[in-house]
């Protein structure tokens, strides 16, 4: 019951969060930049897995069952995959781009149609790389003493030992390692640049604190993204490294409970990611608390 609660917590405050997201970018112009689009990129995504993978955990886990068929069963796991792949890649392309914007302020910033075409790629690239979560998914009957229920679960080919263990390892280090080493380099050498800059005209020493304070706050909230992102993701990660990866299967069984904790402080992510970036963007923010406002008084 808990962990139901849990789930419906995150799944009001993800749409509500992602959905305003995407209705102040659509709404207002001068919102439709590069930086924005990816930002709305990664709503939808979030969005994706909200409304298509969070309801039906929670029916699985009151069911304790799995009656919704083979196609929905790999639909499910694939498109999971798909907006995991994509939040993350789309977080790194943020992280990238605003290395080269600070790195290099006087290059011509990212167009429309560029952010357009990386988008393209991310989900290209997503889709391609969760196949076999949808392809080796499938719906098997577990028999109890007197009862019966369905799962949906993976089938992979033979050996399906080593092919669970490499398609697990490849996973981790193309949705967590390699995004987050990215990440955390661009967002490193930032905040060096940053901290090194200086200002010409800081005379005085009001100017000097100001400029100190708002050094201090990028700082806090680009590492913010960074944290967030490693340690949502980080439990679900060794969840699957000791239940995949270790040698003694004894040792690390599958367990529903522990693997939907996880699963949930994951997904989690899902409703700090807008509220992060949006707080990077001045005049989203700015956009963001209007339409708030406008909200409140009509209800």
């Amino acid at each position: 019951a808990i962990l139901i609660l849990a789930y419906s917590i995150l799944c009001v405050v993800s749409i509500f969060g992602n959905t305003l997201v995407c209705y102040v970018i659509c709404k207002n112009k001068r919102l439709h930049t590069a930086t924005n689009y990816f930002i709305a990129n990664l709503a939808i995504s979030d969005l994706l897995v909200t409304c298509v993978n969070v309801p039906f955990n929670i029916a699985r886990n009151i069911l304790d069952d799995w009656p919704f068929g083979i196609v929905l069963c790999q639909l499910v796991n694939f498109s999971l995959m798909t907006s995991v792949y994509v939040s993350t890649y789309t977080l790194t392309a943020i992280a990238l781009d605003r290395h080269r914007v600070v790195l290099k302020p006087f290059t011509t910033r990212m167009s429309k149609t560029a952010a357009a075409v990386i988008l393209i790629a991310i989900w290209v690239v997503a889709v391609t790389l969760s196949l076999p979560y949808g392809i080796f998914n499938t719906v098997k009957e577990v028999k109890f003493f007197v009862s019966s229920a369905q799962r949906c679960s993976s089938e992979f080919p033979e050996p399906k030992i080593f092919f669970e263990k490499y398609l697990t390892l490849a996973t981790i280090c193309l949705q967590y390692v390699l995004p987050l080493t990215l990440i955390g380099i661009a967002y490193g050498r930032i905040v060096r640049k940053l901290w090194a800059r200086t200002h010409v005209g800081a005379v005085t020493h009001t100017q000097q604190i100001s400029q100190a304070k708002a050094k201090k706050k990028s700082i806090k909230l680009l590492i913010t993204v960074v944290i967030v992102f490693a340690l949502c993701w980080l439990p679900l990660n060794l969840y699957h490294l000791l239940t995949d990866l270790h040698p003694d299967p004894a040792v690390f069984p599958y367990n529903s409970n522990a693997f939907f904790i996880c699963h949930w402080v994951a997904i989690s992510s899902t409703c700090f990611n807008p509220f992060i970036y949006c707080w990077l963007n001045e005049i989203f923010r700015e956009e963001l608390l209007a339409k708030l406002r406008w909200c409140l008084k009509r209800s």
